[in-house]
């Protein structure tokens, strides 16, 4: 049961985490942007994409089978808050004050 529950969350575990740094290392508009600006993006991403699974399908979309849970919500906002705070401790101690804009 553990296991299933693991195997489950674990996309949205890694995810968020993985497109907050994504965004932090690109040299793009995102790039700017303070580091509690791009985690509310990524938080909204990931949210949006785990609630957009209610949306109900038609056409051949009907037949692909969706699951909304609960336990992907909470795991997609500890990513994001874990990856904040990694980023963030990565930020002190290099000497960088990533939270202002450039």
């Amino acid at each position: 049961m553990a296991t299933t529950i693991l195997v489950g969350i674990t996309p949205s575990l890694l995810g968020p985490a993985g497109l907050l740094f994504l965004i932090l290392s690109s040299s793009g508009r995102l790039s700017r942007l303070t580091l509690m600006q791009n985690t509310i993006i990524v938080t909204f991403i990931a949210l949006g994409l785990e609630f957009v699974q209610l949306i109900p399908r038609s056409g051949i979309l009907a037949r692909v089978h969706y699951t909304f849970d609960w336990l992907d919500i909470i795991a997609s906002c500890i990513s994001v808050c874990g990856g904040y705070f990694v980023v963030r401790f990565i930020l002190k101690k290099k000497g960088n004050d990533h939270d202002s804009p450039k």
